[in-house]
């Protein structure tokens, strides 16, 4: 079985893990985290975390995950799975730095194991999330022979996913017109030079990460990676995707709904080259772009677009309302927007994913 489709029952499985018992048939290996080291006490939240094994019978591929249940109403909460983009970087790094239910401590820090302390700005207060490392040598996944992926591999079923809608953040989509949009960007914004490679917080995940307490703490089988990395760019992958814009008009036909976000500070993926792409798909405009904001003050800048028919049909042949592709420019935020705006960002989806307006 193909690795999406594998991933596909592992989140069909979550999705009814207080119903069954089958999660445990299905899953490779999972475990309760209920401590981690530099947290003091138990964890407020739940955690699981596991492998699953992929690629045909052998399951040479173990694919691993953290899966956090929401802290509203699991029952009734939706479930989101997130992979971390690179291609190769851990979800690890959205769970700690973006949306998850744990930030570092970064006044704290002396040179030890870093600390850890709550994110009061966590998606998953309203949302259980499955982050996965994806593709297979990404964070704690591994292989046991010599495997190679590329975008084809990882996108021929990743459609199965989708139930309701789906997020891009920072998206990656149309190579001419992402890349093309960096010089003028950096020229408007007086940046030139390139990011830091890597921050004294990302410094941080890899003490943490790389200790043996924590990797006992997450059940990380022995010997099965050397260090970890937070982005994995040596991977034996191969981009054979430029653009994604027929995917996009795909999924928004069949009645997908489109959150489209990005930071209005981020040289990485500009907003001006996918503001372009989205105005390439020449959908009708219906709200044309103003600011939304949140505690009285301007958190970013929305529009939306309208597909042109009148009405479409979803999978089931029925009529539904024409969809709509909301996309916000977060205020002062970089690539990863959560990161640098969390209290904006975590409004932004909690708002979207209750059908609340912005």
């Amino acid at each position: 079985m193909e690795i999406m489709a594998k991933l596909f029952m592992l989140f069909l499985i979550l999705h009814l893990y207080y119903y069954t018992e089958l999660a445990a048939a299905a899953v490779s290996y999972s475990s309760t985290v209920k401590f981690l080291p530099g947290f003091q006490g138990p964890l407020p939240f739940e955690l699981e975390t596991g492998y699953v094994g992929v690629d045909h019978e052998s399951e040479d591929s173990q694919i691993f995950y953290y899966f956090v249940k929401s802290e509203k109403n699991p029952e009734e909460d939706p479930l989101i799975l997130w992979l971390t983009g690179g291609p190769g970087c851990s979800a690890f790094s959205a769970l700690l730095y973006e949306i998850g239910p744990l930030n570092f401590n970064l006044v704290e820090y002396n040179g030890s194991l870093p600390t850890l302390v709550l994110n009061p700005n966590s998606w998953t207060k309203v949302a259980s999330i499955l982050f996965v490392d994806l593709p297979v040598g990404a964070g704690f996944s591994y292989a046991t022979l010599a495997s190679r992926t590329g975008d084809f591999i990882q996108i021929h079923q990743a459609t199965q996913f989708l139930r309701k809608g789906y997020i891009l953040g920072n998206p990656v989509t149309e190579s001419n017109l992402d890349g093309n949009s960096k010089i003028p960007f950096a020229h408007g914004m007086g940046l030139i030079s390139d990011e830091l490679c890597e921050t004294y917080r990302y410094l941080l995940s890899r003490y943490w990460t790389n200790d043996k307490s924590v990797r006992k703490a997450l059940h990380i089988r022995e010997r099965s990676i050397g260090e970890w990395i937070r982005c994995n760019y040596g991977l034996n992958y191969t981009k054979e995707i430029s653009s994604s814009l027929q995917y996009h008009v795909s999924l928004s036909s069949k009645g997908y709904r489109s959150l489209i976000y990005s930071g209005d500070h981020d040289m990485i993926v500009p907003f001006v080259g996918t503001q372009a792409w989205i105005r390439s798909l020449n959908y009708s405009i219906v709200d044309d772009w103003r600011p939304w904001n949140l505690h009285g003050q301007v958190a970013g800048y929305i529009h939306k677009d309208l597909l042109k028919q009148d009405d479409i049909c979803n999978c089931e042949g029925k009529k539904i309302p024409s969809v709509f592709v909301s996309s916000v420019g977060e205020n002062g935020a970089g690539h990863t927007a959560p990161e640098y705006k969390p209290v904006e960002c975590y409004a932004m989806f909690s708002r979207w994913i209750s059908h609340d307006p912005l």
